[in-house]
């Protein structure tokens, strides 16, 4: 195992809000509702969004050296950023 820097949003302190909203699921099997993923909600960790390419989504966010985060949704976004952080390089982002 290698350790990395992840990126983690924070569950456990939703965990009561997040099984409240189970309840209004409509599932199919219905079982699912208290016994899967009711079960999973009421052991729910904090959840690290950030894996790395080969098993995740990648995340498109870009860290400039002053450590200022610069969280994109599309292309042009990422231009419109760029304007405004000098060191973020599109040469070496993909459109993909």
């Amino acid at each position: 195992y290698k350790s990395v820097p992840s990126w983690f949003v924070r569950v456990e302190p939703m965990v009561d809000q997040l099984l409240k909203n189970n309840d209004l699921c409509y599932w199919v099997p219905e079982f699912v509702r208290e016994k899967r993923f009711g079960n999973w909600l009421k052991e729910a960790r904090d959840w690290a969004i950030s894996r790395n390419r080969y098993w995740g989504t990648p995340i498109p966010l870009w860290v400039s050296e002053d450590l200022e985060e610069c969280a994109l949704d599309q292309w042009q976004s990422l231009k419109n950023c760029r304007e405004q952080k000098s060191q973020i390089s599109t040469e070496r982002a993909s459109t993909t």
